[in-house]
């Protein structure tokens, strides 16, 4: 048996949506009509945000979808949606509502946790990120150790695998909260466990992991994207050499970029060399250049900087000035305290909760704040 799993694909979060067509549906032709694949299997997050009706990005959602529909509907390929974050989701799955009531494919997307035997023998469990009442309580059935699986797929947060997330006590409130499971709890119950939500692709161990997103759209996302393929019950990453490059280059204070503008042209020629790819329009992406100026920098430097790069729509420099030693190493405590806020891998409503749990005694229910990115408050 051979399965396809893709995830966070954040269809609207890249602009160019024939980009982003063009290397969703090569896949699919690669590894579904050119390859016999028994099952897909769409691990949340198709989409990246709410979309107006006249937006670009809604035909781009819809041409993806149609384009993978036909291609499992010749091969007689199942397709399984796993429901993802709600801030995202937005529950626009009812734009390809005329396939889910049609007979030309084995399709479904599904919104809570549920059981499933996929092929004869096969048995899997789906775990959707959905609000709820009482962890233990709902899960129980599933995870209590009476029942064996042989995948889980989800969407959502195991504490282990998120390296920004820390774990947390049961909070004290009567509003539902989205659940925060761990690898091992996973891995008692499954020989193979998948999640999406968490953008890098990582092992956790014991044959849990996070697929990861398919595209690259911002720094901090460096890591390798692509998709997976399961075969013989194990996971094979298969890298998106298509993603977007985005690279970051950092010079401290003693680098010796800051002794002259030469020594700063030397450099840019360098990175420019290791990425020609990128600056010959090749392969579309951007390098971000920090430089962490030593106290004494030479007063020009700033316009040597702006005269070097000023037409260079392909680097994106960023100067950050030193200061003493004390506010120095009080910022590198902040950072490393609230680093998670500049993870763009991290969806933004689990850094605003985890903000808010780490400021405030008062907990702050993850539906809740889902309610209020979906419908903001009008004054």
């Amino acid at each position: 048996m051979r399965m396809l799993l893709i995830a966070d694909l954040h269809v609207g979060s890249i602009k160019d949506n024939e980009y982003v067509y063009k290397v969703t549906t090569d896949i699919i032709e690669k590894e579904v009509i050119f390859t016999k694949t028994d099952a897909v299997i769409i691990l949340g997050d198709y989409f990246d945000r709410l979309f107006k009706v006249n937006e670009e990005y809604v035909s781009c959602a819809i041409n993806i979808m149609s384009f993978l529909i036909r291609a499992c509907s010749r091969s007689g390929t199942k397709i399984r949606i796993v429901y993802g974050t709600e801030s995202h989701e937005m529950n626009q799955y009812k734009l390809f509502n005329y396939h889910f009531t049609s007979y030309e494919v084995d399709i479904k997307v599904i919104d809570t946790a549920m059981e499933e035997e996929l092929f004869p023998g096969v048995n899997v469990l789906y775990l959707p990120e959905e609000y709820i009442d009482n962890k233990r309580k709902f899960y129980k059935r599933f995870l209590d150790g009476s029942k064996h699986y042989d995948y889980i797929f989800g969407h959502g947060i195991i504490e282990d695998g998120m390296p920004s997330i820390i774990s947390v006590s049961a909070q004290k409130t009567n509003e539902k909260q989205v659940p925060r499971f761990k690898s091992g709890e996973l891995a008692a119950v499954a020989d193979l466990t998948v999640f999406g939500h968490y953008h890098c692709y990582t092992n956790i161990g014991s044959n849990v992991y996070y697929l990861g997103s398919l595209f690259r759209d911002s720094f901090g996302e460096e890591s390798p994207k692509g998709y997976a393929i399961i075969e013989d019950h194990k996971l094979i990453f298969v890298e998106n050499t298509q993603a977007y490059i985005y690279k970051t280059y950092e010079f401290d204070p003693k680098s010796d970029v800051y002794q002259s503008s030469d020594n700063i042209m030397k450099e840019i020629k360098r990175i420019k060399e290791e990425n020609a790819e990128v600056f010959s329009g090749e392969h579309k992406g951007k390098i971000r250049i920090i430089f962490r100026t030593p106290i004494n920098v030479d007063p020009t430097f700033r316009e040597n900087i702006r005269d070097i790069l000023f037409n260079d729509k392909f680097i994106s420099p960023m100067i950050k000035e030193s200061s003493d030693d004390i506010i120095a190493d009080a910022k590198e405590d902040i950072d490393d305290e609230y680093e998670f806020i500049l993870d763009r891998s991290l969806p933004m409503e689990d850094k605003i909760y985890r903000y808010i749990g780490m400021n405030y005694d008062n907990p702050f229910p993850m539906e809740r704040l889902i309610s209020y990115i979906k419908d903001p408050l009008i004054t």
